[in-house]
């Protein structure tokens, strides 16, 4: 859970709350302050909402190294899709949190 912080400021009069709000959550997404969850909460949208907003903005959801996304797509890890679904049956099926949820 996140400790609530309220925050005032004086804004110029081209910027709304909302676009501010909004402008803040992508940052601290980007720079990994906060997760995708708690970024679109304080945005005020939907996490696909908020990554299709990422989206537009050229800002990447996953960020991997190109050698890191291969490994990561690669089957060599577990050897087979076999494997892999073997070890999947085994993992304990659980609900994503609140701010984790689509």
């Amino acid at each position: 859970m996140l400790n609530a912080v309220e925050l005032k400021l004086e804004l110029p009069s081209n910027l709304t709350k909302d676009e501010v709000q909004t402008l803040l959550a992508v940052k601290l997404f980007e720079t990994e302050r906060v997760s995708l969850g708690q970024a679109a909460k304080l945005a005020g949208f939907s996490k696909r909402a908020f990554m299709e907003l990422l989206g537009r903005q050229q800002i990447p959801v996953v960020n991997y190294l190109p050698d890191e996304l291969r490994e990561e797509l690669s089957l060599r890890k577990i050897g087979s899709r076999h494997k892999f679904e073997r070890a999947l049956a085994k993992v304990k099926d659980v609900e994503p949190s609140e701010e984790d949820r689509l």
